[in-house]
């Protein structure tokens, strides 16, 4: 059975916000689902609760500022919230709670070399969500094919069956990639038959995922 909970948007309210609000509405409306928005606030050193209180009600009128036009076009938003603690964390625990079939986050700046080494809040949140993650940059590209790297580990099936689902839902074409490495170059296979097999080994173990 499908789940039919909601999608659930962590919006950051920085440059990448509209993008996220685009891509989470666009599968809301696929999906025939609502949507439920959250925004995470880090409590400053010695902040005072009424500072805190106040960032709270700043953010949530931030948010409802993206989220009117969505509610007036039909769009059912289910809740609306501001979270005080991490960002990663409060998306974490919070999107189990409500159900949600879907995460929608944004993918941050650029990485850095010191991003790389601790790795960013959308890396924290793939990496360790129970719910599936979309992981926005720009608009979806709602014209072009999805691309599914496949392993051909256990962990390709479950990745290989939400692509599906997400090109059905797109109505997108699906393009799989499976890496061989080329050793055909060695002093012990100099004609490439090894790459060959390798090859025609992986096509097959592919054929069995489908």
């Amino acid at each position: 059975m499908l789940n039919k909970g909601p999608v659930f948007v962590a919006l950051p309210l920085d440059h990448e916000t509209p993008d996220i609000v685009v891509a989470a509405t666009e599968l809301a409306r696929r999906l025939a689902a609502p949507l439920v928005a959250i925004h995470a606030i880090q409590r400053r050193r010695l902040e005072s609760d009424k500072s805190l209180e106040s960032r709270v009600a700043e953010a949530r009128l931030r948010l409802e500022s993206h989220l009117a036009p969505l509610r007036d076009s039909g769009l059912e938003i289910q809740d609306v919230m501001v979270a005080v603690g991490h960002p990663a964390e409060v998306v974490i625990e919070t999107a189990p709670s409500v159900g949600a079939q879907m995460i929608v986050t944004g993918g941050g700046r650029p990485a850095t070399v010191r991003r790389w080494v601790v790795g960013s809040m959308a890396e924290a949140i793939v990496r360790r969500s129970s719910v599936p993650v979309w992981v926005a940059r720009g608009k979806p590209p709602l014209d072009r094919p999805l691309l599914c790297p496949v392993d051909l580990s256990p962990e390709s099936r479950v990745g290989l069956e939400a692509a599906i689902r997400m090109a059905r839902l797109f109505e997108a074409p699906l393009t799989l990639i499976s890496v061989v490495k080329d050793e055909s170059a060695s002093r012990f296979d100099r004609s490439g038959q090894q790459l060959e097999k390798d090859e025609a080994a992986a096509r097959q173990q592919v054929r069995q995922l489908l």
